[in-house]
């Protein structure tokens, strides 16, 4: 089982993941999202440098309230904005990520 990273706010260390989902921004960048038990989706940025890969913590959405189970990107269009989709049990959101 994957479990949740904890984070200065919040204890998530026996939080469990329930969905991961990761879109290609620009050639040797990703965006992901994960989600769970909890009520936060959490994003971060993975670049790909000369060091080797590099993992960033953007942010923490948050509208629901109680677990999410699903979380999924749209498709990646030039020059249409970036959105994010979230279900849980009771409520849906939508995250403009520009």
């Amino acid at each position: 089982m994957i479990r949740w990273h904890p984070n200065a706010l919040d204890d998530y260390r026996n939080a469990s993941l329930f969905s991961l989902d990761m879109a290609e921004i620009k050639e040797g960048t990703l965006i992901a999202t994960a989600a769970g038990a909890t009520a936060d989706v959490k994003i971060w940025r993975s670049e790909l440098t000369s060091e080797g890969p590099q993992l960033t913590y953007l942010s923490t959405l948050r509208g629901h309230s109680g677990a999410v189970n699903v979380v999924r990107f749209s498709p990646v269009c030039e020059g249409a904005p970036l959105t994010l989709a979230s279900a849980g049990d009771g409520n849906a959101c939508h995250f403009d990520l520009d």
